[in-house]
């Protein structure tokens, strides 16, 4: 009896890279994260800088060339490197899915028991609002826009950061991640299949 448990902890394969063991800097080759800047092994800075969001076909014609032409000017004055990075996850609406469901299920109560109309218009909207929502959080992705900045040291790095963010800070909106968010998109960039 003995021998079979031993041939069965043999057997198991152990997983070297435990979560508790190391973290996810250490697997992606950084030496630290400090204030949300990255120190990788070789020595060099980096700062990831979000984009504002914006919903893109909402945009009007002159909003989109505004968008382009800062891009474009980013693109000729700022000479060190940088590196774009678009990111998709998936919209979360599940809160306004349950507030939307309660309302339905409130506006359909009143409806059984009086004969008004008003609560059988706000059944009718409730339930196209919430079919709305549910088809958005199931078919819709948001696009995330970052910016990787890089620096040989810390003051450069932040000199870089501080001259894109007066270059673009007005239309783009960049603002520097802290340690928590730049550990979730390097998470992310790394494990694309994850939700």
């Amino acid at each position: 009896m003995k021998t079979g448990i031993k041939e069965q902890q043999k057997r198991q394969v152990k997983n070297p890279l435990r979560a508790q063991d190391r973290s996810i800097m250490d697997l992606l080759g950084y030496r630290s994260c400090q204030n949300g800047l990255l120190l990788d092994r070789e020595g060099q800075w980096q700062a990831v800088l979000k984009i504002r969001t914006n919903d893109l076909d909402a945009l009007s014609n002159s909003a989109k060339i505004e968008y382009m032409d800062a891009l474009t000017s980013i693109a000729r004055t700022y000479t060190p490197d940088i590196k774009i990075l678009v990111a998709t996850t998936q919209v979360d609406t599940s809160v306004q899915q349950r507030y939307y469901s309660r309302l339905l299920l409130t506006a359909s109560q009143h409806a059984a028991q009086s004969p008004s109309r008003n609560w059988h218009a706000r059944r009718e909207l409730a339930a196209e609002v919430l079919r709305s929502v549910t088809h958005i959080g199931n078919s819709r992705n948001d696009l995330n826009f970052y910016l990787f900045v890089y620096g040989e040291t810390k003051q450069t790095l932040l000199k870089n950061v501080a001259s894109l963010q007066k270059m673009g800070g007005n239309t783009y909106g960049l603002t520097m991640l802290d340690t928590d968010d730049v550990s979730e998109v390097l998470y992310r960039v790394n494990n694309p299949n994850d939700e």
